[in-house]
């Protein structure tokens, strides 16, 4: 008696430790690569003609440290107003391979947050954006200065949870815990396990070698996952280097997805479906222990789940900058002021949106579409996408199909 009265005391302690276990403070938050422009930049105006430093920072404050061939940056504008030169020095992928060494040829990883990194990993890029002289007389045009940034990333949760063996009354005597479901918010990550179900199955194992089959309970979890961080999952983890540029430059091609390995302490668990398909940004999968793991037949206990999610994700942010004239620009007759008509998008130093929505019956406009609101007035306001989403508005939201506009803008309805 005083043998088992001692095992008991021992079991209870170890078991409290495991019921007190946190998770580290490195591991929380919904951020994994953030981008930043620098204060300033660029600036809300700038002038014609002029060459503008770009300041982007890129800063890892989740808890996964990313290769550098792990991240693919870009900057990008509308080339009809402005062109942008990216530092060849990054040391980062790029569409057809590696930009070159790193800065610091001693740093080949972004580190994450962690004891050695308290705040996470940070690199400054500095591309340049020289903008182009404005065509015809528009007076003060905007345009759109887009940056995004793929990488592979990674989630990582350990959580304590019960094994019940006992779900189904098969022990009487008082059990130290019981199955529940456990939730969770975040885990330093932009894709986050948000809750786990824990729902013991019965079980029987079959005889093998004369041993009798014999009913069990089954351990199973249903891990729900859900895209936290604002941005964009792409797929799970690449197969290869190409899958990965591949995938960072065509983006979600279906339903996007992420990668699973779970285990029940030593015990690898399988979990089904793997990759996890992500619905609304929301998907769930089961995870199951093998009938064939031993020490299914015992009293409840408590055990560390661990769960590793791997994935491509991608995040952007974008700017209006306004285009302004140069002083000089207005005494000057120079030809580039001067011929806006000679561009097919320009009338009357006008867009032929802008002109043609006021001027319906010219000569000029012929092609003007007939199923276009003929009261509202269009301007070269809207971006592709923003165009394809009006076009699932009443008829006429948006103008496609000839050269209503300059560059890459579209020409749309911005106000009833």
């Amino acid at each position: 008696m005083r043998t088992t009265a001692i095992v008991i005391l021992i079991s209870l302690v170890l078991l409290t430790g495991c019921q007190t276990q946190t998770a580290p403070v490195y591991h929380t938050g919904s951020d994994g690569l953030t981008l930043t422009f620098g204060q300033n930049m660029p600036p809300k105006s700038v002038y014609e003609d002029s060459t503008v430093p770009l300041l982007v920072t890129l800063a890892n404050k989740g808890a996964w440290d990313i290769n550098y061939t792990d991240i693919v940056f870009s900057i990008k504008g509308d080339p009809f107003y402005v062109n942008i030169t990216q530092d060849g020095n990054y040391p980062f992928a790029s569409a057809t391979g590696d930009y070159g060494p790193s800065q610091s040829p001693d740093q080949t990883v972004l580190h994450g947050k962690s004891p050695g990194w308290e705040n996470g990993d940070f690199i400054d890029l500095q591309p340049i954006a020289e903008f182009n002289p404005i065509p015809g007389l528009r007076e003060q045009p905007t345009t759109q200065l887009f940056a995004s940034v793929c990488y592979a990333y990674g989630t990582v949760l350990g959580a304590s949870v019960c094994v019940d063996a006992n779900a189904f009354n098969g022990n009487v005597q008082k059990q130290v815990c019981g199955a529940e479901t456990a939730t969770f918010k975040d885990q330093g990550a932009p894709v986050a396990i948000t809750s786990i179900e824990n729902r013991p199955s019965p079980a029987r194992v079959q005889a093998n070698g004369g041993t009798p089959s014999r009913d069990m309970v089954q351990p199973v979890f249903i891990i729900h996952i859900q895209n936290v961080g604002g941005g964009t999952v792409l797929m799970p983890s690449a197969a290869s280097r190409t899958d990965f540029l591949t995938a960072c430059s065509r983006g979600v091609t279906g339903n996007p997805a992420v990668s699973i390995n779970a285990t029940l302490g030593a015990l690898q668990l399988v979990c089904k479906p793997s990759p996890v398909l992500l619905r609304s940004d929301e998907g769930y999968t089961t995870c199951v222990l093998p009938t064939t793991a031993s020490g299914l037949v015992t009293p409840n206990y408590l055990s560390t789940f661990r769960a590793e999610l791997h994935y491509i994700y991608r995040t952007s942010l974008s700017t209006d900058v306004n285009i302004q004239r140069s002083p000089a620009a207005a005494y000057t007759n120079n030809s580039a002021y001067n011929g806006q008509d000679a561009n097919s998008a320009f009338i009357g130093g006008q867009t032929r949106c802008e002109f043609c929505s006021g001027n319906r019956n010219d000569p000029q406009c012929n092609g003007w579409p007939a199923q276009a609101n003929q009261t509202a007035r269009y301007t070269c306001a809207c971006s592709e996408q923003t165009c394809q989403q009006l076009a699932q508005k009443p008829p006429g939201a948006c103008v496609f199909g000839q050269s209503w506009c300059p560059g890459t803008s579209y020409c749309c309805i911005t106000s009833q």
